[in-house]
């Protein structure tokens, strides 16, 4: 019976659809990713699948893209878990950025009942659409907005309660502290000084997320033959 349940183990983490596939590495030495206290190196064209724990060291950075259109680039120095994914209808994606910095672009607008979340220790992030930072350390977790809205709050089900969250649109930050209940208002923010903070504190990371270029020209090849979904 221990062979069996080993086997099927086996096949079900074989035949699992991958959550995305990963478009570039940078910085040395190699960067690992964890499954279920397996390691195995991160690769250009490698793919990624649910609980992956990807970790980053000083001067790396991973970018991923996930099957329904939406771009990760996980700053150096970081650590990222894939939580949940779920490609079906309706889409439910659940990211945890345990430490460090990503930048974060879903290209896709979700539908009321999809959604796409990005967890720290301290706050969860709600999208349905857009492009930001997260800055995540032992003390508190940062959003800075580039584009769209991101509404955060402490708890998954804050994000759904205007009383519990606050909405960060385009061209706002705000923090949430580890030992709070409510993030900080929004605020305005600088963008050339926050690209400028960037390049003091990661600047591998700010040339990454600068030159990020989507080419819709040549889309990205998954498994069983499927493309990621073009721009509409």
């Amino acid at each position: 019976m221990i062979w069996i349940f080993f086997v099927m183990s086996c096949l079900t983490n074989a035949y699992a659809a991958p959550a995305g596939l990963i478009k570039a590495v940078t910085g040395y030495p190699k960067v690992a990713i964890d499954t279920n206290g397996k390691s195995r190196t991160a690769e250009k064209g490698g793919e990624v699948f649910e609980n992956d724990r990807i970790t980053t060291a000083l001067d790396q950075t991973v970018t991923l893209e996930l099957r329904e259109n939406t771009e990760l680039i996980i700053g150096p120095s970081s650590q990222l878990i894939v939580e949940h994914y779920s490609n079906g209808s309706p889409q439910r994606t659940t990211l945890e950025l345990v430490y460090g910095l990503m930048r974060t672009w879903v290209r896709k607008k979700l539908g009321a009942e999809e959604t796409f979340v990005v967890k720290s220790p301290s706050a969860n992030m709600g999208v349905r659409g857009t492009k930001f930072v997260s800055d995540v350390n032992r003390l508190q977790t940062t959003v800075h907005t580039l584009e769209g809205r991101v509404v955060l709050a402490s708890t998954a089900r804050g994000l759904d309660d205007p009383s519990q969250s606050v909405l960060v649109s385009q061209g706002q930050t705000s923090s949430i502290q580890s030992t709070a209940t409510m993030p900080e208002p929004a605020r305005s923010f600088d963008l050339i000084e926050f690209q400028n903070d960037l390049k003091l504190r990661a600047p591998q990371f700010e040339r990454v997320i600068n030159g990020a270029k989507f080419d819709e020209s040549e889309p990205m090849k998954f498994p069983n033959g499927l493309e990621k979904p073009k721009k509409k």
